[in-house]
């Protein structure tokens, strides 16, 4: 449960922050770079809450429609100050990150699914930091590089934290799964 917190969090606080610096370098953005940031943030965005969403109702109609409808609202808000072709290029990585995230919950609810959570959201965590790399790049201002190091910080602390948390939560405590198998093959 604390990894589904903590993967809707980072979402939240990641593409939020996306959104925002979009929103407030528009003027010196690219519709390259544009549409880079968008899909990018639509995509992650999306997978992550559909997977999360799948992994809760364990169905896979529902965080389907919501992960794309998450998906495409990101990758709207984030494209659609620069350019509208960034905004629908956002919409439609939002579509198939939402589609790909129910699928990917739906499949792995009978193994560890807290695992391919945190990986996503690690995986979200560092999408996020190379586009804002790219977007440091591609402005030239005192202050974004100050919201890079601000950044950057949460998400070192955002990564250790969740490390520390797998550690504790599977990787010193032996898998169900294993367990179940060594006493099937002590029976045989």
């Amino acid at each position: 449960m604390i990894t589904i917190l903590v993967g809707m969090f980072t979402t939240l606080l990641c593409t939020s922050f996306i959104i925002i610096l979009t929103h407030r370098f528009k003027h010196q953005l690219s519709c390259a770079t544009a549409m880079m940031v968008a899909m990018g943030a639509g995509m992650m965005s999306s997978l992550l809450w559909g997977t999360i969403w799948a992994v809760m109702l364990g169905r896979m109609l529902e965080p389907t429609v919501l992960g794309v409808i998450v998906g495409m609202v990101v990758g709207y808000c984030t494209g659609k100050p620069i350019h509208l072709m960034a905004a629908v290029d956002g919409c439609l990585a939002g579509v198939m990150g939402g589609m790909m995230g129910a699928m990917l919950g739906v499949m792995i609810i009978g193994e560890v699914p807290h695992r391919m959570i945190a990986f996503l959201t690690l995986v979200l965590v560092i999408s996020m930091l190379l586009i804002m790399q790219i977007m440091v790049q591609e402005v030239q201002q005192s202050v974004l590089p100050r919201m890079w190091k601000w950044a950057f910080s949460v998400s070192v602390m955002i990564l250790i934290a969740v490390g520390v948390w797998i550690d504790e939560q599977y990787l010193v405590k032996p898998n169900e799964r294993t367990q179940q198998q060594n006493l099937n093959h002590q029976h045989e």
